[in-house]
Formats: structure tokens, C-alpha cells, sequence
């Protein structure tokens, strides 16, 4: 009962043919794709290097879009950071009390998290100037992590409940039939409690759209103003645009930053550079939201959402996904008087950026030991990547939604804003894995070419003046071209993307976006801000990495974990086990 009306929309609990399809259609993209590759790499050179080319140029065109966003992002939370936006919203509630006051519920899912960690997060949380009167907390806990967990909660609550309107924890009970263990279940779980807290407390006082839910992760650290900025910009707009409305900050993975190894911070850098620039680059299609984001109650229980659904991975992207379709299938599903057109169906879920920043940890072995440091990563990795179903699931709706009123009843303004998020997904989860395959395939292949050059004689003959190496491939101008273009591009490319992502870093170390956050950096430098010389060996520090660790960590942490939730999806379906990677247990204090 608690995950909403059945039947529902799901990949896994469905049968049938169509649910199984969307199921291939990554699969069948990804393989198809790499077998080309592969063919051509073996029976025409000319036409894999023009290949590899043509995915490279997709790429780093995108990476240099992104690196434009991220200034634009980095300027607009330095202007948002310097702003009291509890201040705003005491004016506007001035003028208008009856229609802006609002509640908050924070729900914190967590699993065999350190007790020091979540009380870090709800000492931040209380930074509120809204958590006092207006802000409940719900403890998202999980009674498979042991019968201990219930004191651990007491514990919690006890130390932290002086701190806001209220707090309270749930236990997500184990073994539920339909559901996969994980954030999405949980949260379901604690989102029964949301509903049964308004329900005795606040719906007398409270509309749905007043009621603001925030879903955080447990090492989360939330700008103190977060909640006012929401606050604000909900109740500055009109209930019909509110209740459709989603809220993202910037999630930058940087409490971190100086302990973990290389390759975890430059995944830790494309994170922060994909998300940022993501928000702010909004012209053409939405950004999908991620890790930590908020919504009203009126949203979350609308009948076509109905809460998360407990039987997936990738519940920020999941939950996305059906809010964006839910007015789709109510306009869709909604009867229309024979006398009147049909209402079009049109999208209203919007993703607003709040440009004050969320800090996170990035996966970290708790011994802190390099290489298990790096295979916790990778574990992370594997379950961020399987993420992929979510590429199904949108297909799935959105074939179902064309099946349901035809392909021509949408309008042009829904197809385009489906297919952008479908692009989306399609370009992180399939176009980087088959680009850095490519990548893959091309050094193998110049390997095994030089190897057969070296024993055939090859060596020894241009030693005595005789045709070299390059020239011994046989290979077309064009294909020379097209492999030039790639190394002559890639160098620019990296530089642009280190300098514009660390200006976020500089500003984080520095407390540009708030003082109070700069002492979560663990390690941090900035005493009290970055001289210049430490700004420009940080910089070369990270441009150095970036050249040198940044194919190694597309493997590692994405083509390998990218083909193998494809491979499994394929297969296996939405089988996924949830991992949870950990966190540092010592808290970090800046020095």
C-alpha cells in the first residue's frame, strides 16, 4: 500500500513484451555500435579512425559546452551565496502572510552510516533559520542494518531534536516482496510518514503545495539557506506552476578532495562539472535530477506519481522521470467533453536550479588505503551505472503515452522535451562507453600492428633507412587526419575543463559560497582563503591528473561499470543489487 496504486509503470514487475524491449534497446545500441568498431577496425582502418574521430569530436563538443555552463553556474552561486534569502522571504511573507507560509520535511535516507556523519548532516541542517519553526526531519533508517539500529536513531534524536520543529526516524523493515533494497524503497517508506504527519498535523494549516519535501543523502551538507531559497521561490510563483515544479542545488563531491586517490577526484571533478553545468544549461531540454533534490507534497502525491517506486536503483533519475510524465498521462488519460478539442498535452515539470551548493563526500574506503579506496569507487561506479534502466523506463513511457493517444496528438514541445532527456541518458550511459571503447580499440589495434611491424623485420629495416612504422600501416590521409584531429583537440579540450571546474573548487576552499562549509573540506589548504601560489600549484596539480589519469578513469569508473549494467540489463533485466559505498568515518575539520 505504501508504494501507491497497483498496477503501476515498472521494468521489473511487468511482463510482457514491450518492457522486456526497452530492456535490449540499450543493449542492442551499445553492442551494435561496439561491433562496428570492431569490424572496422580489422577491415577498414580508414573508416574506424573517422569513426573514432567523429565520437571523440561528440564528446569533447560537449565538454566544452559543459565547461561553458560551469562558469556560468560558478558566477550565479557566488551571486545567490551573497544573498539573505531569509530576509526575501520574511518581506514577501510581510505582504502576503496567509499564502507564504510553508513547511519542510527532510528525509535522510541512511544505511550503516557513522553516527558522527548524521549528526554532522542535522547540525548543518539546523543552520536553517527555518529549522526551528517550520522544518520536521525524518531518519530514513534500514532494520537490516541490525537491531541495533533502533538505539542508534535514539541516540540521534535525542542529541539533535532541540534542534528542529521536529524529528523522528523510520525503520524500513527487509524482505519486502517487489522491492529492491535501497534509497528508493526506503524513502518510499519514510514518505508513508510524511503523509501520515500532514495528515494529523498540518493539513488544517498547510495545502499540499505549501508543503516542501527535500530528499538529501546522509553526508549531504545543505547551503544554510537552501531551505529559504526554496521557500521563496516556491510561494513567488503560482500554485499550478509550484505544484509542477522540481528543485536541484549543485551537488559538489569536494568534502573529500585531498584524501582520496586521483582517479576518485577526477570522477569527483566530472561530477561536479556534469551537474553544475547541467542546471545551468537549461535552453534546450531539462536536467535530470541527482542525489539531493526537493518537491512539494503536492507533486509527490499526485495520483499518476504516488511516492518513489521501491523497486529501482537510480531513485533520483527514476523519480524525474515519472513526475515529467505524470501531467503527460493525466491530459492524456483526462476525459474531454465531446463538445469541446481535446486540451493538449503539453509537459509542466520543470527542474529550477537553487544555486546554493550541497557538499558530499566522494566513496572512500574507511581504512583510506589507495587501492581499496579505489575498488569502493568502482563499486559505486557499478551502481550509478546501472542507472541505465532509467534510459528503459523513459522509453517505455514514452512509447506507451504514443501507443495510448498517437504519435501525432503530441505536441512538438513534448516529443522534444522526452527526446532531450532520452538523449540525455543515451549520451552519458552509451555514447561515453562506446567513445572510450573506441579509444580502447584503437590502442589495441596499433599495439598488435606494431608488435607484427617489430617481428616481421620492421625494426631492423628502418634502423637501415627503410620505411618506418606510420608509414608501414598503409594508412589514407583522411585516416591520419581524423586520428590528428583527436590528439590535437584533446589537450585544449582537458585544459578548459580543469580551469573552469577548478574555479568551483578555489571558490569551496576559500568559503566563496558560504564560511561555514569550507571547515567540511577535509585537509583544506585555505588559511583563511588560497594564496596565489597555492591556487596555481592546485591548479597544476589537477591539470597534471587530468592529463594523465583521465583515460584511466573513463575505464575504470565508466566504460567498464557502464557495459557491465548494460550487459546485466540485457540479461538480467532490472536485477540490480543496491551497493552503498562508504564514507571517511573521521569528519574533517579544516586545518
Amino acid at each position: 500500500m505504501a508504494a501507491g496504486p497497483v498496477p503501476r509503470m515498472s521494468l521489473g514487475l511487468e511482463k510482457g513484451m514491450l518492457p522486456w524491449f526497452c530492456c535490449q534497446i540499450p543493449g542492442i545500441c551499445t553492442f551494435s555500435m561496439i561491433a562496428v568498431l570492431c569490424y572496422t577496425a580489422v577491415f577498414f582502418p580508414t573508416m574506424f579512425a573517422c569513426l573514432v574521430a567523429a565520437l571523440s569530436f561528440y564528446i569533447e563538443g560537449w565538454s566544452i559546452n559543459m565547461s561553458i555552463f560551469m562558469v556560468v553556474g560558478a558566477w550565479r552561486m557566488r551571486r545567490d551565496s551573497c544573498k539573505d534569502w531569509q530576509a526575501e522571504f520574511v518581506k514577501l511573507s510581510e505582504q502576503d502572510p496567509a499564502c507564504t507560509d510553508v513547511a519542510h520535511f527532510v528525509i535522510i535516507p541512511s544505511y550503516k552510516e557513522d553516527d558522527n556523519m548524521l549528526k554532522e548532516t542535522l547540525e548543518n541542517l539546523a543552520r536553517s533559520p527555518m529549522a526551528k519553526n517550520r522544518l520536521q526531519v525524518l531518519l530514513a533508517m534500514e532494520l537490516r542494518e541490525g537491531p541495533e539500529v533502533r538505539e542508534k536513531a535514539k541516540r540521534i534524536i535525542a542529541d539533535t531534536s532541540h534542534l528542529f520543529a521536529g524529528i523522528s526516524a523510520t525503520f524500513h523493515p527487509p524482505n519486502i516482496p517487489g522491492e529492491v533494497p535501497g534509497k528508493s524503497s526506503n524513502v518510499q517508506w519514510a514518505f508513508g510518514k510524511v503523509k501520515q504527519e500532514y495528515d494529523m498535523h498540518l493539513r488544517k494549516e498547510f495545502d499540499t503545495s505549501r508543503v516542501f519535501l527535500t530528499v538529501i543523502d546522509a553526508d549531504s551538507i545543505l547551503h544554510p539557506q537552501y531551505l529559504s531559497n526554496l521557500a521563496y521561490q516556491g510561494m513567488t510563483m503560482s500554485r499550478e506552476a509550484r505544484v509542477w515544479r522540481m528543485w536541484q542545488p549543485p551537488v559538489l563531491l569536494l568534502r573529500n578532495l585531498f584524501s582520496v586517490p586521483g582517479v576518485t577526484r577526477l570522477s569527483g571533478f566530472a561530477t561536479v562539472l556534469f551537474e553544475l553545468a547541467g542546471l545551468a544549461n537549461q535552453y534546450i531540454g531539462s536536467h535530470i535530477t541527482y542525489s539531493s533534490y526537493s518537491m512539494t507534497l503536492a507533486l509527490a502525491t499526485h495520483r499518476m506519481v504516488n511516492g518513489w517506486d521501491p523497486d529501482v536503483i537510480a531513485e533520483d533519475h527514476h523519480m524525474f522521470v515519472k513526475c515529467y510524465f505524470a501531467p503527460l498521462w493525466e491530459a492524456a488519460l483526462k476525459p474531454t467533453p465531446s463538445l469541446l478539442p481535446p486540451k493538449p498535452i503539453l509537459p509542466k515539470v520543470q527542474l529550477d536550479p537553487i544555486y546554493l551548493p550541497a557538499l558530499c563526500y566522494m566513496a572512500e574506503s574507511t581504512e583510506q588505503t589507495y587501492w581499496k579506496s579505489v575498488a569502493v569507487r568502482f563499486q559505486q561506479a557499478r551502481r550509478h551505472s546501472q542507472g541505465i534502466a532509467e534510459l528503459s523506463y523513459s522509453l517505455l513511457q514514452y512509447i506507451r503515452l504514443c501507443m495510448t493517444v498517437g504519435f501525432s496528438a503530441l505536441p512538438f514541445v513534448s516529443h522534444r522535451g522526452i527526446l532531450c532527456i532520452i538523449w540525455k541518458m543515451f549520451t552519458v550511459h552509451i555514447l561515453n562507453a562506446v567513445q572510450a571503447t573506441s579509444l580502447v580499440l584503437g590502442a589495441i589495434f596499433m599495439i598488435l600492428k606494431l608488435i607484427t611491424w617489430a617481428l616481421e623485420g620492421g625494426l631492423s629495416a628502418s634502423f637501415a633507412g627503410g620505411q618506418g612504422f606510420l608509414a608501414s600501416l598503409g594508412a589514407s590521409d583522411i585516416s591520419w587526419h581524423a586520428v590528428m584531429s583527436i590528439v590535437g583537440s584533446a589537450g585544449p579540450v582537458m585544459t578548459l575543463t580543469t580551469i573552469t571546474t577548478f574555479v568551483v573548487v578555489r571558490d569551496c576552499l576559500d568559503g566563496t559560497y558560504d564560511k561555514g562549509q569550507a571547515r567540511l573540506i577535509l585537509n583544506n589548504p585555505a588559511k583563511p582563503c588560497l594564496s596565489l601560489w597555492q591556487k596555481f600549484s592546485l591548479l597544476g596539480r589537477y591539470q597534471w591528473e587530468v592529463m594523465t589519469l583521465a583515460e584511466p578513469t573513463v575505464l575504470v569508473y565508466g566504460m567498464i561499470p557502464e557495459l557491465m549494467a548494460t550487459w546485466s540489463l540485457v540479461w538480467r533485466g532490472t536485477s540490480f543489487e543496491y551497493s552503498v559505498a562508504p564514507k571517511p568515518l573521521t569528519q574533517g575539520k579544516g586545518e
